[in-house]
């Protein structure tokens, strides 16, 4: 059991190409639509980490789905 969670942690996952252009599209909308501090470096970042705790070995576009789900959540917290 140890080993499966010392293997989620090593190294970072790669993205799928659909994941990348579903956060680049989502990156380029919000800073169009509202004057939020929002970074595309958060969003990769947090896709990657929604991936590893999936034990995923890519981050795919349900990752990214996910993350900008969460941020539109936090939004209107």
């Amino acid at each position: 059991m140890n080993k499966l969670f010392l293997a989620a942690f090593k190294g970072c996952p790669p993205f799928t190409p659909k994941a990348v252009y579903l956060l680049r599209v989502y990156y380029l909308a919000i800073r169009k639509i509202r004057c939020l501090k929002l970074s595309l470096s958060l969003l990769l970042s947090l896709a990657r980490i929604f991936a590893k705790l999936c034990f995923r070995n890519f981050a795919t576009e349900s990752d990214a789905i996910i993350i900008i789900m969460l941020y539109e959540d936090s939004l209107n917290l």
